[in-house]
């Protein structure tokens, strides 16, 4: 796998990013552990270490799981439609968790 620094972060991501959203309730729809078990074989195996997502894919769960106990640094790109202060805190708490 090559790995690029993403922007000026310091941060060494995949060049191959994990789309979530195909996995999730909005297209694929696939169950929690088959997804998870998806996301854990794209890190683990080949090596990506970069996974991007949004609140409103409703993914947070399989990636929450696949990466519990993964051992390695894994960069995660989530994306917000907050639009006031409080609403961003709140997704926000939602990534982190």
């Amino acid at each position: 796998m090559e790995y690029r620094e993403l922007g000026r972060t310091g941060l060494n991501v995949s060049r191959f990013c994990f789309g979530s959203l195909t996995i999730g309730p909005l297209q694929a729809g696939l169950p929690l552990k088959q997804g998870a078990d998806l996301i854990r074989l794209a890190v683990a195996e080949y090596g990506i270490n970069f996974i991007d997502t949004a609140e409103l894919y409703r993914t947070y769960p399989y990636i929450g799981q696949a990466l519990e106990g993964i051992g390695r640094d894994v960069t995660v790109a989530a994306k917000s439609y907050a639009s006031t202060g409080q609403e961003m805190e709140a997704s926000l708490g939602l990534a982190l968790k």
